[in-house]
């Protein structure tokens, strides 16, 4: 912008804005760090700083009356780039030198001069000014992701046993892409745009979501039950947060029980979105946003959303096998006091087959309960095995009880709510303690 804008009191108005945003800026840094001049069409009138307060005015539409718009000045900002960063951070606080800007923007490449002026101003008690530490503030101001990680329980891929290969393509096709900034550069790595993560229910897919949140923190956006379809705001928060991963891409967007949304038939507005998306049709920024879904009953996914090309990488979440939960019961049981530890694994793996991670976790936990209520009753002990064998009954009949409920579902007629409602109450375990 030419230096005679400052001998100026440029007035802004956007087209898109309201009259009131219509307000007096002395100078074009101050232009530039208007919220709006991103990537709009701009008329600024100039007037002598000795003149009047300028007057503005529309006509009834809303529009820029036709007299002004003829003495305007008619330009468009484009969205800041790499130098445009470090000229602002240069200005605002004279560090611009020590930082990787490269790294900044690919972090957050959508930020406005005020998202930057306000970093600066907190950053300038640093002694040493850092990128990481440039970047940790930017998380830190909730500029990216919709989750809050205090609510999350903490867990890591690496808590998952016996599904060793899909681990590593979540590193290779998810992880890696979003994490690791310089390879990233370096290779054009980018994370697979669709991703399918499906398996019976407590197999670990609600664990990789939360495993997932807790690694890429402010690069992670989450779609779940809390987003109830047919309410007045569901479609706007879908929105908000396919801008914002947009915002913030690369990125990724979790949707948790994607089959209890689509399995009624009734949710096409979404549908059609995550096809958008899924196309790549809207931008380029879109194209670097990874959309995961998981689903136990692939069968209630459009089989338009799944086809090839949409889902690039399909990842099933199976039993663990005898290896993988001996590995979990003996996680478990370590846990526990030390009476309780000397347990004949070999016995429950035996007495376990079929069994989920989320159903040997409950095992465990039953066991330790039936243990400590009989030792409140003073009822004479028995061998600590048979305390989690007697679990191990329980949580079969648990398991055939559900399958019985779920072979009854299904020969119901749906009704519009009911598969949203059931991933309402599913899904509330992103911050719980199931594996779903």
């Amino acid at each position: 912008m030419s230096q005679r804008w400052d001998n100026l009191t440029a007035l802004v108005l956007c087209r898109t804005s309201p009259l009131s945003n219509c307000v007096p800026r002395k100078s074009a840094l101050s232009i530039a760090c208007w919220p709006a001049c991103r990537s709009d069409r701009l008329f600024v009138c100039g007037v002598a700083l000795a003149a009047a307060r300028p007057r503005f005015c529309r006509n009834s539409t809303g529009s820029v009356a036709e007299a002004a718009e003829q003495r305007s000045y008619s330009f468009g900002i484009d969205r800041f780039k790499v130098e445009d960063y470090a000229a602002l951070v240069e200005t605002f606080c004279g560090a611009s030198k020590k930082l990787d800007f490269e790294k900044i923007f690919r972090f957050a490449p959508k930020l406005n001069g005020h998202q930057l002026k306000a970093a600066c101003q907190w950053l300038v008690n640093f002694k040493e000014l850092s990128t990481d530490t440039f970047i940790e503030y930017l998380r830190s101001q909730r500029l990216a992701s919709n989750v809050d990680l205090g609510e999350v329980q903490a867990v890591d891929l690496t808590d998952l046993k016996g599904v060793d290969d899909v681990l590593r393509n979540l590193e290779i096709n998810i992880v890696l892409p979003l994490e690791n900034d310089a390879l990233a550069n370096q290779y054009k790595l980018r994370s697979k745009r669709g991703v399918l993560l499906y398996g019976p229910p407590g197999t670990g897919k609600t664990t990789v979501g939360r495993a997932l949140a807790h690694r890429l923190k402010s690069k992670f956006f989450l779609i779940d039950g809390t987003f109830i379809t047919g309410t007045s705001d569901f479609y706007n928060r879908i929105h908000h947060v396919f801008e914002a991963a947009k915002d913030n891409a690369p990125s990724i967007i979790f949707i948790d029980d994607a089959d209890s949304i689509f399995e009624d038939g009734e949710e096409r507005g979404l549908y059609r979105y995550l096809l958008t998306m899924l196309d790549g049709l809207e931008s380029e920024s879109a194209g670097r946003v990874c959309v995961m879904m998981t689903a136990m009953n692939v069968a209630h996914l459009p089989p338009a959303l799944v086809r090839s090309g949409r889902v690039e990488l399909w990842l099933g979440m199976k039993l663990p096998d005898p290896q993988a939960r001996a590995e979990i019961l003996s996680e478990h049981l370590q846990s526990l006091p030390e009476e309780l530890r000397n347990a004949e694994v070999p016995r429950l793996i035996a007495a376990t087959e079929g069994f989920t991670g989320a159903d040997l976790k409950r095992t465990v936990e039953d066991g330790k309960a039936i243990y400590a209520y009989d030792k409140a009753k003073g009822v004479e002990l028995r061998p600590t095995t048979e305390y989690f064998m007697s679990a191990v009954e329980a949580v079969k009949e648990n398991k055939e009880r559900y399958a019985e409920a779920e072979a009854q579902a299904a020969l119901r007629p749906k009704f519009p709510m009911h598969g949203f409602m059931r991933s309402f109450i599913s899904s509330q375990v992103i911050r719980g303690d199931e594996d779903e």
